[in-house]
């Protein structure tokens, strides 16, 4: 037979087992950026970082930004995101054509990827979301400052579970790839549930010692 204090003692750690258990899968579902998200902060972050490196500032002047791609599906999130980081630096007036003739900023741009990809690392899965975007940029005088792809990569954890969460049915570049979406998803509320169950019951069958 097993005396009070051992099983009291196995009691205890078998409590902290499920805290720590709780906790740990309490954290994994904590709600992260959406995909969407962290593409508009690489691109728009890259974006106003270059601008101040460039000595760019607005000074009440007009800027026209030019789409060399019109094809591309990426084109109207990439030209807002545009239009939003622009606007914040403090452009007052922003067009959309395809001339040059107006002394004014210029800026082409043009979606060259953008892609999520995920990563099995243990019980979590590594995102990587990359981001590139050809940009020149001309000043009132037609000078030519900057003719590059702009990059930038985010590289994280998240929970396998947030998967569904984090992407867009609607927007196929927020979809990742490079992993299987298991029903893991469906089964943790369910493992949370139990786990809070068991602690509970620990704690006051414990406590009835």
């Amino acid at each position: 037979m097993i005396n009070g204090s051992i099983k009291n003692l196995i009691k205890n750690k078998f409590f902290c087992i499920l805290v720590n258990l709780h906790l740990l899968l309490l954290c994994a579902s904590a709600a992260v950026n959406s995909n969407l998200d962290q593409i508009d902060r690489n691109y728009s972050t890259g974006l106003k970082n270059l601008l101040q490196s460039l000595s760019v500032r607005a000074d009440s002047q007009h800027i026209n930004i030019i789409n060399l791609d019109s094809s591309s599906a990426l084109n109207w999130f990439f030209e807002k995101t545009t239009v939003r980081v622009l606007t914040d630096i403090g452009f007052e007036r922003i067009y959309q054509t395809d001339s040059v003739e107006q002394p004014m900023y210029h800026l082409h741009f043009k979606p060259v990827d953008c892609t999520v990809g995920y990563k099995t690392d243990s019980d979590s899965v590594i995102r990587r979301i990359k981001t590139s975007v050809y940009l020149k940029l001309m000043n009132p005088q037609k000078r030519i400052l900057y003719s590059d792809v702009l990059s930038d990569t985010l590289s994280d954890v998240i929970a396998k579970s947030t998967i569904p969460d984090i992407e867009d049915d609607n927007l196929p570049f927020t979809k990742g790839s490079g992993i299987s979406k298991s029903t893991f998803g469906y089964l943790e509320p369910i493992l949370i549930s139990v786990l809070t169950a068991g602690i509970i019951y620990t704690f006051y069958s414990y406590r009835s010692q």
